[in-house]
């Protein structure tokens, strides 16, 4: 057995990890070791509080094994979490999808959705139609997301409000720039997304906007004389 946690990997047996330079997060860095050591044939148990490391390992129970499980909470509240219950229930689609998902309505980069918890995200979720799933799975492939991707993750975004025509595009693409740096969670060197088309989109709608500076005085002249 294997125990991974945010500071070291703990073996009851001789576990060899390769020691090449990473420039991984710490959460994706945790799947990696995770990852190689299942491959040697160990039972790995994650130890985390973290959401985002959660919802990575749902994505990679086929090659984490039947008996990974992450050690969650501390002291008489420890418990243990079985992956592979969790990623039948929600099969092998939206399991695969949940991570993006997590990017779409919020995460530590890409905001919130004020008012939505992620109870209910998640139940629109659960009852999302299958061009939806399969459209959140995609966030993080290429360097933007598709038309149709972009519509279909909208779509579900404003399935969670009163509809109103609202573009949520942006939205759309913070989580799929996000999505694709946790689709490389195995990947030891990840390919950083390059973001100039759209700072220099923002650059320039700041260069065509005029500043106005106001003749009006900061504080009436009266109260000066006080």
């Amino acid at each position: 057995m294997v125990n991974v946690t945010r500071k070291s990997m703990v073996a009851n047996y001789d576990c060899q990890v390769s020691t090449g330079v990473s420039t991984q997060g710490e959460a994706d860095l945790i799947i990696l070791y995770a990852v190689e050591v299942a491959a040697a044939g160990a039972i790995v148990h994650i130890y985390t509080q973290d959401t985002d490391i959660l919802l990575l390992v749902l994505c990679r129970v086929p090659q984490l094994g039947r008996n990974s499980a992450l050690i969650m909470d501390t002291g008489d509240r420890r418990c243990t979490v079985l992956l592979q219950p969790i990623y039948n229930a929600l099969g092998p689609s939206k399991a695969a999808a949940l991570i993006n998902w997590y990017a779409l309505t919020g995460c530590d980069t890409t905001g919130h959705i004020r008012g939505k918890g992620k109870q209910t995200c998640l139940n629109a979720f659960m009852e999302s139609p299958h061009n939806v799933a399969t459209a959140i799975q995609m966030l993080g492939e290429g360097d933007a997301p598709s038309k149709e991707v972009d519509e279909d993750c909208e779509a579900f975004l404003c399935s969670l409000f009163y509809p109103r025509g609202t573009k949520l595009s942006r939205v759309v693409l913070r989580a799929h720039l996000q999505a694709r740096i946790w689709a490389q969670d195995l990947v030891a060197k990840p390919n950083i997304p390059d973001l100039s088309p759209w700072t220099e989109r923002k650059r320039h709608l700041h260069q065509t906007m005029s500043l106005n500076l106001s003749s009006v005085a900061v504080v009436p002249t009266i109260k000066l004389h006080l």
